[in-house]
């Protein structure tokens, strides 16, 4: 990544491509948002829920020396996963308002 910046910085690299792109479009971390909504599911298993809260907060934060994300990326990640875990805890709750599209199809002829 740092030779592929440093190169657009002089001009050697005059075009990204496919090549080019590897390790520049790391926002927002999917590692953290994985982690978030994983911890997520499984915090309603009594059990599994402070060894997952903790396998899944080491693969967050491993994902900055590992995974090449800074920190930025981290947390635009949680905020995917907060997003998603809103949006589902609202389908959860507008789920039986909405109307069973499958049984409003025309039967086939």
């Amino acid at each position: 990544m740092a030779r592929t910046l440093v190169g657009l910085r002089s001009g050697a690299i005059d075009a990204i491509s496919i090549d080019t792109v590897t390790g520049l479009v790391n926002m927002p971390s999917f590692h953290a948002c994985a982690a978030a909504v994983l911890a997520w599911t499984f915090w309603s298993w009594r059990w599994l829920r402070w060894p997952m809260l903790a396998l899944n907060a080491a693969m967050t934060f491993a994902a900055i020396p590992i995974g090449g994300h800074y920190f930025c990326d981290i947390i635009a990640g949680l905020g995917v996963a907060a997003l998603a875990i809103r949006a589902t805890l609202w389908l959860e709750r507008v789920r039986p308002a909405l109307p069973d599209w499958h049984r409003m199809r025309p039967a086939a002829a």
